[in-house]
């Protein structure tokens, strides 16, 4: 149940090889070549169509950029960033991890701002000495917020006035369960944000695709970062990924995704009431994972402890915090890679866990 991991066992084998075989046999002699660092122009055409279709992105095939996934994405942002002066970012906090060191190995320093139940607290953000903001306004990881209106205007608003960079992550942006997902904050302002996103939850982790959709002058200065890197992405890959996407195979196999976690979510709900676990979820029916907080005064570190130790994975939030809490409350818990009745002998087994423990406890 670790969050943040699609259905592994889903990933579309069968068509990935077909898309493989097919962009194999189509590629010209110089698709064989070093690739564009920038990306195969064909990968960077059939994305920028989709990201418009999809997402609402304003994403010109000429400002678009091929990467290893959202870390590399962000690695090679920071180092941009940095080369241009840039000395601070500001973060959700809680957020993923990994972002922080990827932050400050480039040299940026790193400002954690807290989020609610609308997302970033905006107010929260300096009118003076922030370059940058990382945000995930479609689907908060991991409390599972929505950014709200007033504060996707306000953290526009904000990147105007100040001359800094809104960096969207859009992560899991096709899995929204209850409605049709909001549409990106980039496609509202595409001099002033840059969007990333990634096949890790659409496919899967191991397939290192992802992209980056910048404004001109910075996509032009990420460039050379990304041909020092790794010389460009693996070009067969690209090909395969836009022969995918071409079929409309893409679009079937994330339909049959977001059902299938529809239905993950609806179980872990059922089974938390169906055992009696001390667990509520909040936040947005969408993505792979989702914030539970807890009904009873069990720390959340004791709890993932305990849960460990019968083989159940999940995440304290206090994992994610940057600005440590004195009061933590919840824990991340992942339903993507599960199957239903799985989930139901997960919880059932939490339950007896915890009354185990309350039990010796007395």
């Amino acid at each position: 149940m670790r969050p943040g991991i699609p259905t592994l066992s889903a990933f579309p084998r069968r068509l990935w090889r077909r898309a493989w075989t097919a962009a194999l046999a189509a590629a010209a002699d110089s698709d064989l070549g070093y690739p564009d660092p920038a990306g195969h122009p064909r990968l960077r055409r059939v994305l920028a169509a989709y990201l418009g279709r999809v997402r609402g992105v304003d994403a010109d095939p000429q400002r678009l950029l091929i990467c290893a996934g959202f870390t590399q994405g962000l690695h090679l942002l920071a180092q941009t960033l940095r080369t241009r002066g840039a000395m601070t970012v500001a973060l959700e906090d809680p957020g993923l991890p990994h972002r922080a060191p990827i932050l400050r190995q480039a040299g940026l320093t790193v400002l954690p701002v807290p989020v609610d139940a609308d997302g970033i607290l905006v107010d929260q953000l300096p009118e003076r000495g922030v370059d940058a903001v990382l945000t995930t306004p479609a689907h908060q990881f991991p409390t599972g917020a929505i950014m709200a209106p007033t504060r996707r205007e306000a953290v526009l608003a904000w990147a105007g006035r100040c001359g800094a960079i809104v960096v969207e992550d859009d992560y899991d942006g096709e899995f929204r369960f209850d409605r049709r997902a909001v549409g990106c904050l980039q496609g509202r302002a595409p001099d002033r944000v840059v969007y990333v996103g990634s096949t890790s939850k659409t496919l899967a982790p191991a397939v290192r695709l992802g992209w980056l959709v910048s404004p001109a002058e910075l996509h032009a200065e990420l460039l050379p970062n990304k041909f020092l890197a790794d010389h460009g992405s693996p070009t067969l890959d690209q090909l395969a990924l836009a022969h995918l996407v071409e079929a409309g195979d893409y679009d079937r196999h994330i339909r049959a995704a977001r059902t299938r976690y529809r239905t993950a979510r609806r179980a872990l709900e059922l089974a938390i009431t169906r055992h009696r676990v001390p667990l509520r979820l909040v936040g947005t029916a969408a993505g792979v994972q989702t914030l539970a907080t807890r009904l009873d005064d069990t720390h959340p570190d004791h709890l993932t402890a305990r849960a460990r130790a019968h083989g159940i994975v999940f995440d304290s939030i206090t994992r994610y915090q940057l600005n440590p809490d004195p009061n933590p409350d919840g824990v991340v818990i992942g339903y993507g890679n599960i199957a239903s009745h799985a989930i139901d002998e997960a919880m059932a087994l939490l339950a007896t866990t915890i009354r185990g423990h309350r039990g010796a406890v007395c």
